[in-house]
């Protein structure tokens, strides 16, 4: 659920999954406000507002800003189980919202520069989930590789893409997943929970 601590887990939980860190990273926030400035370069009338606002930029996390990230996943994985004990907990990556075919447009207000770091925080994202998977020994589902083929710019993206009206991020979040890709979410989880138990870290 939106807003969910480890402290709302249910003692008696059998299953808590945890989709958390991409904004340790300023993952989701760099893409909005990477979007939000192209989407003002690319209108006449809000062209002069685009140019008093600050510059755009795309983080690039270093390692020590990884291991942070990690160390906060953990965190909150420990905190899971020390909540509910026989719960079993699944680390749910990030859906890939750009991928290597993603090119600049109407739902995707970026340049190119933009679009490569920001596929190359999203891959520091995944790396993310993946050491603290290591480090846990929890179940990871790596949705972020189940989803490559269904970015924006495929034939059936399971994200969203940049609203056409700055009126519309009223009720359109960019860059999170749409109805198609909860159903894909949801639809990994019951096939990973249907599968044998595997190596720690591994789908």
């Amino acid at each position: 659920m939106s807003g969910a601590t480890t402290a709302t887990v249910p003692e008696d939980a059998d299953l808590v999954t945890i989709t958390v860190g991409g904004n340790d990273l300023n993952y989701a926030s760099a893409m909005f406000a990477a979007g939000f400035a192209g989407r003002l370069s690319t209108r006449r009338w809000t062209r002069p507002l685009r140019a008093v606002l600050p510059t755009a930029t795309v983080p690039e996390p270093t390692e020590e800003d990884l291991d942070r990230a990690a160390a906060a996943l953990v965190r909150v994985v420990i905190g899971a189980r020390d909540r509910a004990p026989g719960a079993r907990v699944l680390l749910v990556d990030y859906l890939t919202v750009l991928g290597p075919d993603t090119r600049p447009g109407p739902n995707v207000p970026l340049p190119q520069e933009s679009l490569a770091k920001l596929r190359a925080l999203g891959h520091q994202v995944d790396r993310l989930f993946a050491l603290a998977a290591e480090r846990t020994a929890a179940e990871l589902v790596p949705i972020s590789s189940l989803s490559r083929d269904h970015t924006l710019g495929s034939s059936e993206p399971w994200v969203t893409g940049f609203p056409p009206r700055l009126r519309d991020l009223r009720r359109i979040a960019p860059f999170h997943p749409n109805a198609h890709g909860m159903h894909a979410v949801a639809d990994a989880i019951v096939r990973h929970l249907d599968t044998p138990r595997s190596a720690p870290g591994q789908l």
